[in-house]
Protein backbone atom coordinates (compact mmCIF):
# COMPACT_ATOMS: atom_id res chain seq x y z
CA UNK A 1 0.00 0.00 0.00
CA UNK A 2 1.22 3.63 -0.90
CA UNK A 3 1.53 6.55 1.54
CA UNK A 4 -1.67 7.77 -1.30
CA UNK A 5 -3.74 4.72 -0.49
CA UNK A 6 -2.68 4.94 3.41
CA UNK A 7 -3.99 8.57 3.15
CA UNK A 8 -7.18 7.19 1.37
CA UNK A 9 -8.11 4.93 4.01
CA UNK A 10 -7.64 7.21 6.69
CA UNK A 11 -10.20 9.54 5.09
CA UNK A 12 -12.48 6.63 4.33
CA UNK A 13 -12.44 6.12 8.09
CA UNK A 14 -13.08 9.52 9.16
CA UNK A 15 -15.64 10.37 6.57
CA UNK A 16 -17.58 6.88 7.29
CA UNK A 17 -17.03 6.18 11.21
CA UNK A 18 -19.59 7.13 14.37
CA UNK A 19 -19.56 9.91 16.47
CA UNK A 20 -17.95 8.10 19.18
CA UNK A 21 -14.76 7.18 16.57
CA UNK A 22 -14.39 3.54 18.11
CA UNK A 23 -13.30 1.37 15.40
CA UNK A 24 -11.92 -2.22 15.09
CA UNK A 25 -9.43 -2.87 12.60
CA UNK A 26 -7.78 -5.77 11.97
CA UNK A 27 -4.87 -5.97 9.32
CA UNK A 28 -4.53 -8.99 6.84
CA UNK A 29 -3.87 -10.51 3.95
CA UNK A 30 -0.49 -11.68 1.55
CA UNK A 31 1.88 -10.37 5.20
CA UNK A 32 0.61 -7.32 6.27
CA UNK A 33 4.13 -7.34 8.30
CA UNK A 34 6.16 -6.34 4.77
CA UNK A 35 4.71 -2.87 5.21
CA UNK A 36 4.69 -2.20 8.65
CA UNK A 37 5.64 1.01 8.36
CA UNK A 38 2.10 1.81 6.15
CA UNK A 39 0.23 0.44 9.60
CA UNK A 40 2.42 2.96 11.81
CA UNK A 41 1.80 6.07 9.26
CA UNK A 42 -2.27 4.86 9.86
CA UNK A 43 -2.16 3.85 13.49
CA UNK A 44 -0.29 7.20 14.20
CA UNK A 45 -2.94 9.38 12.07
CA UNK A 46 -5.89 7.73 13.40
CA UNK A 47 -4.68 8.32 17.26
CA UNK A 48 -3.61 12.24 16.23
CA UNK A 49 -7.66 12.69 15.37
CA UNK A 50 -8.57 11.06 18.37
CA UNK A 51 -10.15 7.35 17.55
CA UNK A 52 -10.71 4.87 20.12
CA UNK A 53 -9.66 1.93 18.58
CA UNK A 54 -8.44 -1.91 18.71
CA UNK A 55 -6.23 -3.92 16.29
CA UNK A 56 -5.28 -6.65 15.49
CA UNK A 57 -3.15 -8.68 12.69
CA UNK A 58 -3.01 -11.97 11.24
CA UNK A 59 0.20 -13.19 9.88
CA UNK A 60 2.17 -16.15 9.09
CA UNK A 61 4.76 -14.86 11.66
CA UNK A 62 8.09 -14.90 9.26
CA UNK A 63 9.20 -11.11 9.83
CA UNK A 64 7.50 -10.80 13.48
CA UNK A 65 9.81 -10.47 16.22
CA UNK A 66 9.74 -8.84 19.97
CA UNK A 67 10.26 -5.13 18.75
CA UNK A 68 7.62 -5.22 16.04
CA UNK A 69 5.42 -7.39 18.29
CA UNK A 70 5.51 -4.26 21.15
CA UNK A 71 5.49 -1.18 18.91
CA UNK A 72 2.18 -2.66 17.98
CA UNK A 73 1.28 -3.09 21.24
CA UNK A 74 2.22 0.57 22.12
CA UNK A 75 -0.11 1.40 19.19
CA UNK A 76 -3.42 -0.44 20.43
CA UNK A 77 -3.13 -3.93 19.08
CA UNK A 78 -4.93 -6.46 21.28
CA UNK A 79 -3.90 -9.16 19.37
CA UNK A 80 -0.78 -10.73 17.31
CA UNK A 81 -2.25 -14.13 16.14
CA UNK A 82 0.06 -16.15 14.79
CA UNK A 83 -0.83 -18.27 11.60
CA UNK A 84 1.83 -21.62 9.88
CA UNK A 85 -0.14 -20.75 6.23
CA UNK A 86 -3.54 -22.01 6.85
CA UNK A 87 -6.77 -20.42 8.31
CA UNK A 88 -7.16 -23.29 10.54
CA UNK A 89 -3.79 -23.79 12.00
CA UNK A 90 -2.84 -21.14 14.71
CA UNK A 91 0.86 -21.77 15.75
CA UNK A 92 0.15 -19.26 18.65
CA UNK A 93 -1.38 -15.82 19.62
CA UNK A 94 0.33 -13.34 21.69
CA UNK A 95 -1.52 -11.23 23.88
CA UNK A 96 -0.28 -8.21 25.63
Amino acid sequence: MTKKTADDVINYIVNNSPESKKIKIRWFGGEPLYNSEIIDYITNKLVELGFDFKTSIITNGYLANEEIANKFFDSGFSRFPVYDGTIDSIVGIINE
